[in-house]
């Protein structure tokens, strides 16, 4: 994972030697929800992760790898996060669970403006975690067992 410091140097405040004070972006748990099942035709954006193959078979699921799924409606962004199944060979391929990113929880922790619009999914940097942009801000979503989903401004 990566990590960004960002620097401050407060060297203008009278009687004051220079000050260097470093910080980490902290990444921020954000709530899942269950999704409608409806929600396949406001997908605007389907991007898929790497595949996570298991040296066994559990129930014929040899294969697993995350979705994130981008829908508009109008001008609204949401996100959809997935875990689909696949068996040998990557065949029989099933959605375990589909999970709605609550936005406003994520609107309110990272300070973004009201109209949460034109989400772009970027690169996966790993079969559980990928980049995405709004608001010309950049993130990094991390996928965990629960599910849960954490979120770092880049």
């Amino acid at each position: 994972m990566r990590r960004l410091w960002m620097l401050t140097f407060l060297a203008d405040l009278p009687a004051t030697p220079p000050i260097c004070i470093a910080q980490v972006s902290q990444a921020i748990e954000i709530p899942l929800r269950p999704s409608d099942a409806d929600y396949y035709p406001w997908i605007t954006q389907l991007s898929i992760g790497k595949v996570t193959w298991s040296g066994s078979s559990q129930d014929s699921v040899v294969g697993r790898r995350y979705r994130a799924a981008v829908l508009t409606s109008e001008i609204f962004s949401t996100l959809i996060i997935e875990l689909v199944t696949v068996g040998t060979e990557g065949c029989c391929a099933r959605v375990a669970w589909s999970m709605r990113v609550d936005m406003e929880a994520f609107r309110r922790r990272f300070g973004l403006g009201a109209e949460l619009a034109g989400l772009v999914v970027g690169e996966w940097q790993s079969d559980r975690s990928f980049e995405f942009t709004i608001q010309r801000r950049q993130f990094l979503a991390t996928i965990s067992e629960g599910p849960r989903l954490t979120i770092q401004e880049l």
